[in-house]
């Protein structure tokens, strides 16, 4: 009885093991997924850094549910200067520019690029470089 009993057991775990393994497989996909559209919706300069960001976070919530197996394909090096955001000073009557530094403290070889929130009122040159 003892022998049934064990063999039970085993059984039952197996099949834990294998929807948690159906789980993980599953929830791995889906953070892959969602980081392959983040990547090409950062790549398009009509999409706007709220709505990026929003789905930079639903990238990370989707690593969390894997476990955090899938690491992220771009860490921040460069150093900007102001860090948080642009400000621009009037009059508004005519263009108005601002500036933006970017410094890379790395010896990697760096790409970069500049979205705005408002892509229809602000224009953004050069908006990348490799």
């Amino acid at each position: 009885m003892k022998g049934r009993k064990a063999q039970q057991h085993m059984e039952t775990c197996w099949k834990q093991l294998e929807a948690s393994k159906r789980r993980f497989e599953r929830d791995c996909k889906e953070a892959d997924r969602a980081q392959q559209y983040f990547e090409k919706m950062d790549a398009d300069i009509n999409v706007t850094k709220a709505d990026v960001e929003k789905n930079r976070l639903a990238v990370v919530r989707c690593m969390a549910a894997a476990g955090g197996a899938i690491m992220p394909k771009h860490e921040q090096i460069l150093i900007l200067d102001p860090p948080n955001e642009l400000k621009f000073r009037g009059p508004f009557t005519d263009v108005v520019t601002t500036n933006l530094k970017l410094r890379n403290p790395s010896e990697r070889k760096v790409c970069f690029k500049v979205k705005t929130t408002a892509p229809r009122r602000y224009c953004v040159r050069p908006n990348a470089v490799q």
